[in-house]
This record gives C-alpha cells, structure tokens and sequence, in this order.
C-alpha cells in the first residue's frame, strides 16, 4: 500500500495489524481522486485545501493520499485500537500530524463537529450496513452538511441506502466507490 500521488507520492504506508481493517486498494483510491479531478459536479480542484473525514479510517490511507494531494486538514475516525496504532504510525511517517486529528471513536456514535466537512470517506467494514446508521450520525453531529460531498466504499450491490441515486457509482473488483452530495440523504 502507498501514497499514489501527490507531495508524498510513492510513500510506503503500514497495513493492518489486525483482520478487521480491509484497507481501501491503490486502484480503488485512485480512482476516486480521477473522478474529483474530472468529473463535471465536483468542484475544480475539489481536494485542494478541503477539510476531509477519513471515517472508519483504518490506516489512513485515504486521508494521507487526500493531505498528499493538497487537503488541508483531515480528521480521522476509528474505534479498533490496532487500527489506531497503525495509523498514528502512517501520519508520523508522512509528516502530516500537524494537519490531522485523530480521534478514537466509533463512526456511528461520533463526537459533535466544530465545523462541517468539505469531503467525507466512509469505508465500513462489510455486511453489516453501517453506512446509513454512520451517514445519519455524521449529519445529526454536524460533520456532514448539504455541500458536503460523500464518498461511501461497499460491497457491490448494496441497496439499503435511504438516499436519492449517487452522483457517480464505480465498481472495482469486490467494491463498489459511490459519490453522493449530504443534501442527497433523506432528512438532511
């Protein structure tokens, strides 16, 4: 697993020292980053100096790539405390603890925001449809607001989200990458 673009680009990050983390692929986080830089509703230059949840962060990968990129800020969201050593390991190696927080907590039950994110990645653990219940959570605290622009990972074919259809939905390998902005969940 490495950084693939940006100021860190070719860093080599730690994988899990568990078998509850499943890090988000190279080509899966590559392709992400392509569709904020090409596609027509995401603003130009989406990521450059964007506050970014990186929830149910495993290894951080996601956020370090996003830092790595041009983000500004990212806050990081786990509650498996190998997962959380991991990735304090990553941010030390790519230098971004100044622009990142940390925080040990299950995504479904987060702390109130101080401010609403600009790009919010979710990557739960499959089959146990966490996305609704984190999504819901992360609007009702204040992280996610009708801008914001949701990135959800998922196993393929997932349909219980209470959404209006995604901006943009990829399917790589296993996964499925979906684009929503928060004004496209109910009850936002």
């Amino acid at each position: 697993m490495r950084v693939i673009a940006g100021m860190r680009r070719g860093l080599i990050l730690d994988g899990p020292d568990d078998q509850v983390t499943r890090p988000t692929s190279d080509r899966a986080r590559q392709v992400i980053f392509d569709v904020l830089a090409h596609a027509g509703w995401a603003a130009a230059h989406a990521i450059q100096d964007a506050v970014v949840l990186d929830g149910f962060a495993g290894t951080g990968a996601f956020g370090i790539e996003a830092m790595s990129r041009g983000a500004a800020h990212v806050t990081f969201m786990d509650h498996h405390s190998a997962a959380h050593r991991v990735l304090l390991k990553n941010l030390r190696r790519a230098r971004f603890e100044d622009h990142s927080v940390v925080l040990k907590c299950d995504v479904t039950a987060p702390p109130r925001a101080t401010r609403q994110v600009d790009i919010a990645f979710l990557d739960p653990p499959y089959g146990l449809n966490l996305l609704p219940l984190s999504i819901t959570a992360l609007i009702r605290s204040g992280w996610i607001g009708p801008d914001t622009l949701i990135l959800t990972e998922s196993e393929k074919n997932m349909n219980s989200i209470n959404a209006e259809p995604p901006l943009d939905l990829r399917k790589i390998g296993v996964a499925q990458i979906s684009f929503w902005r928060g004004a496209q969940w109910k009850g936002i």
